[in-house]
């Protein structure tokens, strides 16, 4: 994320029709669990508004992400917040994304999606089997069965993608699910895990299986194929041209310290850390403007972080907010590292060596370079 943009995170409601057997917002203190609430239209116009008003003048553009619970069971307010957008600014200052499980999407809503450029992820945790082992309804029941036949519907999956989260009861399943989704045609594939503190798993059995999958899209990468990505791989390769071919001090991208606005229009610097560093700092029906220096020093991630974050050379491309969620670095590893630090290793070590194998290759250049797209789209760049 560029510092001329800023992001937000609408809470459209916080029902869901799921009952994830990770799910944070089932133990956040920050969230109102389910507890029946949807934001009205009176709040999702003034949010747009608010935003607008306190953004428009130093932010090129602001991203909009409709997350916590399941968003399209307000998707009437979504549609508002998104026609609000069209008339208050110029096409491209407001960027709408959603995440959703999946089981309400339809025809209409996946046209609407792409007709207005929204991108969203869908929740899907491999296969099936995998998929119905922590995605359960109320009864326990698994739901692949009202997801896994929306696929069809989706005729360009170049623009959704996939977020698949592994828990210490499928640690196993990581690669064959990622192949299996490989194999389902989807072009954007995110990786996540979500271990408490008071889950029992191996550590060395999870880094294995992890790296293993990233192995995937390396080995793809190296033979151009470039169909489907993997979104934190990509993004540290991008990072990695940036830095050292395109000489910008651009670093990774890791925590991009988002807004939070939840359905009665209360502002929250974020909502994936305790809620004793974060405190309500705004509301979206304040007259007054907001003192964007100061504006998050109500809370301070900083806080939150272990010392050995401070020193970290991987610090710059690390979300630590993530771990509090649930408690990933309780677990250590024989050596006293965290499985949490050490997956991230994984992921840079890998990237890195990539990079360094493949920076002369025309095709990588042109897969992770932005300026060699940009000057493509131009016409000012030459393919010899």
């Amino acid at each position: 994320m560029s510092a001329t943009s800023a992001q937000f995170i609408i809470e459209l409601t916080n029902i869901c029709n799921f009952r994830c057997t990770y799910c944070y917002l089932e133990h956040s203190s920050t969230i109102s669990q389910n507890s029946g609430h949807k934001m009205n239209k009176h709040v999702a116009e003034r949010t747009m508004e608010y935003i607008y008003k306190n953004f428009s003048n130093i932010m090129s553009h602001v991203y909009i992400d409709f997350l916590d619970g399941e968003p399209l069971l307000n998707f009437p307010m979504l549609k508002i917040m998104v026609e609000r957008g069209k008339l208050l600014a110029d096409p491209g200052f407001f960027v709408f994304r959603f995440t959703t499980n999946g089981s309400l999407l339809d025809k209409n809503i996946i046209e609407y999606a792409m007709l207005n450029n929204i991108y969203f992820n869908i929740s899907v945790d491999g296969t099936p089997h995998t998929h119905d082992t922590n995605r359960v309804l109320d009864n326990g029941s698994g739901t692949s069965s009202v997801v896994f036949d929306k696929f069809d519907l989706i005729e360009d999956k170049s623009r959704i993608g996939i977020i698949s989260t592994y828990a210490p009861n499928t640690i196993n399943d990581i690669v064959s699910g990622t192949e299996f989704l490989i194999e389902k045609g989807f072009k954007n594939i995110e990786l996540c895990v979500c271990m408490g503190i008071s889950d029992r798993y191996d550590p060395q059995e999870l880094l294995s299986s992890f790296s293993n999958a990233v192995d995937i899209f390396i080995n793809r990468y190296d033979k151009n194929i470039y169909d489907c990505r993997n979104v934190a791989l990509d993004n540290i390769l991008e990072t990695l041209f940036s830095k050292y071919i395109n000489g910008s001090s651009g670093e990774s991208r890791g925590c991009i310290k988002p807004y939070k606005v939840n359905f009665e229009g209360d502002v929250y610097s974020c909502d994936r850390i305790p809620k004793e560093f974060n405190h309500r700092i705004a509301s979206v029906f304040d007259k007054q403007p907001i003192d964007h220096i100061n504006f998050h020093s109500k809370h301070s991630c900083n806080n939150l972080v272990f010392d050995s974050c401070s020193t970290c050379q991987n610090s710059s491309c690390c979300a630590p907010c993530y771990v509090y969620v649930n408690d990933f670095y309780s677990n250590l590893l024989k050596n006293g590292e965290y499985a949490y630090c050490a997956m991230k290793k994984i992921l840079l070590h890998k990237a890195l060596e990539l990079f360094n194998r493949k920076k002369g290759d025309i095709l990588f250049n042109i897969a992770f370079s932005r300026d060699i797209k940009n000057k493509l789209l131009d016409g000012d760049y030459e393919i010899t």
